[in-house]
């Protein structure tokens, strides 16, 4: 729920989420300005476009992630059927940063929400398999998740998820 979501300054923090920041000290004029998901490559699936004085300092990736498996019975590459609710696909199209939450159920966390209304994140999980397996997320490694839920801003980061989805060994 949207009430759950953490309150995140808009500006450089020493410490989010009780570790150090991996924010420039200049954020909000240091940021990510658009995550590139290809889900057509889950070991180079996420890319990121940073804007500001230090964007050519930052680190862009690709990082490896996995995404939504989605149900036995649905194929995820069709833009309508991974935008269903329940459909356990990570939904095509462009998004914007819709809030954060430090902790998430399970043993993820640092999660960036960009589909609220069906809890759809980038997040940490500490099972990142080289093929879709998550409930419609993008489980990412610690660090590119760090990255994400600090650099990002909600009203200037744009989420950009294309490319063709294949099925991995797992559906649900």
């Amino acid at each position: 729920e949207r009430t759950l979501l953490d309150v995140r300054p808009e500006h450089f923090q020493e410490t989010i989420c009780n570790r150090p920041s991996t924010q420039f000290e200049d954020f909000p004029r240091t940021y990510i300005s658009e995550i590139r998901v290809d889900l057509s490559n889950p070991t180079e699936l996420v890319t990121l476009v940073w804007a500001g004085p230090h964007a050519e300092q930052a680190e862009t990736g690709p990082f490896r992630g996995s995404t939504g498996a989605g149900l036995c019975e649905l194929d995820c590459s069709h833009r309508g059927v991974s935008r269903m609710d329940g459909s356990r696909c990570t939904p095509i199209g462009s998004w914007d940063i819709e809030g954060y939450r430090c902790s998430f159920p399970g043993p993820s966390s640092t999660a960036t929400f960009f589909d609220l209304d069906r809890s759809i994140a980038f997040h940490y999980h500490p099972s990142v398999p080289d093929f879709p397996a998550s409930l419609g997320c993008v489980r990412l490694d610690l660090y590119p998740a760090q990255l994400i839920y600090d650099n990002s801003r909600p009203s200037a980061t744009r989420i950009v998820v294309n490319g063709e989805w294949s099925r991995g060994p797992e559906c649900h």
